[in-house]
């Protein structure tokens, strides 16, 4: 053997035992350089290191959907229910065209413009004043994995809004409401029997503005008794108990039995 082909073969041997010996006293996560294509992202750097590829991958198949999944749960709930953005735009395609990762600590896996970004897409297109928020003024919710994330917010106005009836009225906001302003109503279709105060009799022909002024007050508005909306013409003379004579009717269909042996035939003529 020449001196050319043993000094060849000393050097292998030596580039072999460096290769040895870094593999074993080398930090874990540099083991994977060797054939890692590059640098995870931050949100996977937990991941980092040659004893997780398969956490990932798919021995001859890359990158799986299913092994993504099985980390975003999340995600793989709006798929299955074909709802939210991923579930609309993105179902059947890899992750990997979108989220590519072997970028470095300082990539980011999900890279996007709010301002630019089309709500419609989510099936939720956002009109009038829902268009002014931020987007963490509605998205304040965290996955599983304790993120901030824009998935799982219901499309219910009390996912966001508290609910000042307190479940009185039901879930169905928009019978009276609208998404330009909140106080812009539409009573037509009201129904005053899920109030306190059920409408009865000539009650259930005045017109709203009669009782709750304008512009409307709804709230605190006193019912408890006649006077609290009626004059009294009686001048107090009679009580507040308008009802042992009066009824919802006709104010001047009267019942005075019990009035009667309380004040004279001609006073009560002549109130």
């Amino acid at each position: 053997m020449g001196d050319g082909q043993l000094s060849l073969k000393r050097l292998l041997h030596a580039a072999l035992l460096v290769v040895i010996l870094g593999w074993t006293f080398w930090p874990q996560p540099l083991h994977a350089q060797f054939f890692s294509p590059g640098e995870l992202s931050k949100s996977h750097a937990s991941l980092e290191g040659d004893a997780h590829c398969n956490d990932c991958h798919s021995a001859g198949r890359g990158v799986s959907n299913d092994k993504c999944m099985s980390c975003h749960a999340d995600v793989a709930k709006t798929l299955r229910q074909k709802t939210g953005l991923h579930g609309r735009q993105y179902a059947g395609r890899p992750c990997g065209s979108c989220h590519v990762d072997h970028r470095g600590k300082s990539h980011e896996l999900t890279r996007w413009e709010p301002d630019a970004f089309d709500h419609a897409l989510t099936g939720w297109p956002l009109s009038s004043a829902h268009k002014k928020p931020a987007c963490n003024a509605c998205h304040t919710g965290k996955n599983t994995r304790g993120n901030p994330t824009f998935i799982g917010l219901g499309r219910d106005c009390a996912s966001c809004h508290k609910d000042v009836h307190a479940g009185r009225f039901g879930n169905k906001c928009q019978t009276c409401h609208d998404d330009v302003s909140w106080k812009n109503l539409d009573l037509d279709p009201f129904d005053h029997d899920l109030t306190r105060y059920s409408l009865k009799g000539k009650h259930a022909r005045v017109d709203c503005a009669k009782c709750h002024g304008t512009p409307a007050k709804y709230k605190p508005l006193e019912f408890d008794a006649c006077g609290d909306c009626h004059k009294d013409p009686h001048r107090g003379k009679f009580g507040t108990t308008c009802e042992s004579c009066h009824s919802e009717d006709s104010w001047k269909a009267l019942h005075m039995g019990t009035r009667r042996s309380h004040a004279p035939a001609a006073t009560i003529r002549a109130t």
